[in-house]
């Protein structure tokens, strides 16, 4: 239960500093947002892989280390995840597709949000820190609506494996099966985050 309580509190915590002040804390979130981002993206594309775990935690660094590369990259790698995100969401919506076109559509988001994240990033920042911080509330809380059920199972003998079975499933069986309900509630938070944001810069 421990292991259960703390990825809420983190997913709580980190959607909250995010939605509201997510422009204030820019520096400091890119980099979280480019590990859990990344390694989310990799846990819900290779979910049966038995090496996914260091596959997106190398992924995750990676995202980290280019991050602190240069400004313009960091712009642009904070699109390319906001431009995912939103392929992710959109994609089930979509009449059946081979693998690899799904896939191409969310890189595609990713790329033309991350680069209009670099050309026009202050107003962006403010939606793009937002919509994340949205995203993280709305699936944890739909997760514990929805999914309490099955957070027993999702208990493991350590803190660390629980919590990536918590993470697994969030992003990936239950992140399919309610991604309209997630993305819908993104968007409302992301609104009023932004709003926020706006009044307290």
């Amino acid at each position: 239960m421990t292991g259960i309580i703390i990825y809420f509190v983190i997913a709580f915590v980190a959607g909250i500093l995010s939605l509201l002040y997510g422009k204030k804390m820019f520096n400091a979130l890119l980099a979280i947002y480019a590990f859990t981002m990344t390694y989310r993206f990799v846990l819900t594309k290779f979910p049966s892989d038995q090496y996914v775990l260091w596959i997106a935690i190398a992924a995750g660094i990676l995202a980290i280390v280019l991050v602190k590369f240069a400004k313009n990259l960091t712009f642009f790698l904070l699109g390319a995840v906001i431009g995912a995100l939103l392929g992710m969401a959109v994609v089930p919506f979509l009449p059946e597709l081979p693998g690899y076109v799904s896939t191409c559509i969310v890189i595609g988001c990713a790329i033309l949000l991350g680069f209009l994240m670099a050309h026009y990033n202050n107003t962006l920042i403010r939606f793009g820190t937002a919509y994340i911080g949205g995203d993280m509330i709305s699936s944890a809380t739909l997760l514990l609506i929805f999914g309490s059920a099955t957070l027993p199972s999702m208990m493991a003998d350590s803190v660390p494996d629980t919590i990536q079975n918590l993470a697994g499933y969030m992003y990936g069986s239950f992140a399919s099966a309610y991604s309209l309900w997630i993305l819908a509630g993104s968007i409302v938070l992301m609104f009023f985050g932004a709003a926020f944001q706006k009044k307290h810069a």
